[in-house]
């Protein structure tokens, strides 16, 4: 599907382009690490605890050092009682989960099903902690291999590779997909004039943002310029 909206075979009309997630590299940042007094290496996950998450797979791993899982409900009870081993300090949110994410040593995902994963992005990679995962749909999109982290069907050995990758890397990775970088490429493509369509009705979709003007824009670092959040940003003409 990702291939087909991309290369127009479904919207000839259209010029299709991926748009990635972003990630908050001012709160998830490597400065937010604290030491938790806990036997290292740390691997971490961080989530819902529903079995679609598939976190058996993880604490079942011979892994030296700390398991470490970070959320509640609806397992949550379950898994403590069968990995009493296990560190589990419940929900956390803003700047107490960046430390986790950036205390960690690897971030272990062992989802099959989820279709993007998307704290291995905003959250983990972005606080310098590589992704230990399955080579599937979600962190095949988000993970490089061998450089942010490691995918492999043997998710013990890919958690254990993890430990000897830079971190900087992975930093790195995740700055170049924050919102701002993020927000800028979306602007970029949606405020290009699309050729009307022959016949088109003169409508406009909920939700456009076409015809933004320059006083809406705020200028970075690289001369892109992104909304001001306190600005009213309004449609002026259709937009197709």
């Amino acid at each position: 599907m990702r291939l087909a909206l991309v290369t127009d075979a479904w919207f000839p009309q259209v010029n299709g382009v991926v748009w990635s997630r972003g990630v908050d590299s001012r709160t998830f940042c490597p400065e937010a690490a604290v030491e938790p007094g806990l036997v290292r290496p740390l691997f971490l996950f961080v989530g819902r605890l529903a079995p679609e998450k598939n976190i058996e797979a993880f604490l079942d791993l011979d892994l030296p050092g700390t398991n470490v899982v970070v959320g509640d409900r609806p397992d949550r009870a379950r898994l403590e009682s069968d990995w009493p081993d296990a560190v589990f300090p419940g929900n956390r949110h803003g700047a107490e989960l960046a430390a986790w994410y950036a205390s960690a040593d690897v971030f272990v995902f062992p989802s099959r099903t989820d279709t993007y994963g998307v704290v291995m992005l905003e959250s983990s990679v972005a606080c310098g902690t590589p992704v230990a995962a399955y080579p599937v749909t979600g962190p095949a999109d988000v993970v490089r291999d061998g450089v942010t982290g490691h995918l492999d069907e043997d998710l013990a050995r890919a958690a254990r590779a993890c430990l000897r990758l830079a971190r900087d890397a992975c930093v790195a990775h995740a700055h170049a997909n924050d919102w701002r970088q993020t927000a800028a490429f979306f602007l970029a493509h949606t405020m290009r004039r699309s050729p009307r369509p022959r016949n088109a009705r003169h409508v406009r979709p909920f939700g456009a943002t076409a015809a933004v003007r320059p006083s809406d824009l705020e200028p970075i670092a690289d001369n892109t310029r992104v909304p001001v959040p306190s600005r009213r940003v309004r449609c002026s003409r259709p937009w197709y």
